[in-house]
């Protein structure tokens, strides 16, 4: 038996795959996979699916960025979020968001996702709609108050996080749902 694979995985999620000397393929579909097609039919099997025969498939994971929550029991993640982007899981990098990325909050009801290839990496760059929370008042403490700027908070996959200089990052962001009183 022998199989190719071709692929710009993870920058876009189709994949083609040569196989010769088999009776079926089994591709495996990630849990955060969303949807997929592909150009032959299959069936499902305990999470993969199943090419009859051998020759070519060309078979495409949908990517689309995913805000990710935590279960309740990881307590210091309440009321933030990840993004995830297909397989990659991203970060807000300080230097690529004004020097600060603890007053960010991405924007849940609408995060209007934008994506740039990095032509260094080849990764996508992800950018979001968010907000800054404002301070108003001198000092360190001061009366709540519910200040904010928007702002576009910009995203790099993990694994990239310093890799142009030392930086603060964050990967568990806090979010806000401007349609009702959430976070």
């Amino acid at each position: 038996m022998k199989v190719s694979q071709r692929t710009d995985y993870p920058a876009d999620g189709k994949i083609v795959i040569t196989a010769k000397g088999t009776k079926e393929v089994r591709v495996r579909i990630p849990s955060w996979c969303c949807g997929w097609t592909a150009d032959r039919e299959s069936r499902m099997e305990k999470g993969y699916a199943v090419f009859e025969g051998e020759g070519e498939i060309t078979v495409e994971f949908t990517i689309e960025p995913v805000l990710m929550q935590s279960s309740t029991k990881v307590y210091t993640n309440l009321d933030t979020a990840a993004v995830q982007y297909g397989p990659l899981i991203y970060c807000a990098e300080a230097m690529d968001n004004s020097g600060d990325v603890h007053s960010l909050y991405i924007d849940a009801r609408d995060p209007d996702w934008k994506t740039e290839l990095c032509p260094k990496c080849g990764c996508p760059h992800l950018s979001v709609r968010g907000f800054r929370r404002l301070d108003s008042a001198e000092g360190l403490y001061h009366p709540v108050q519910d200040l904010f700027e928007e702002t576009r908070i910009s995203l790099i996959p993990y694994h990239a996080f310093a890799n142009r200089e030392e930086s603060n990052m964050l990967v568990f962001l806090r979010y806000r749902d401007t349609s009702s009183n959430m976070h």
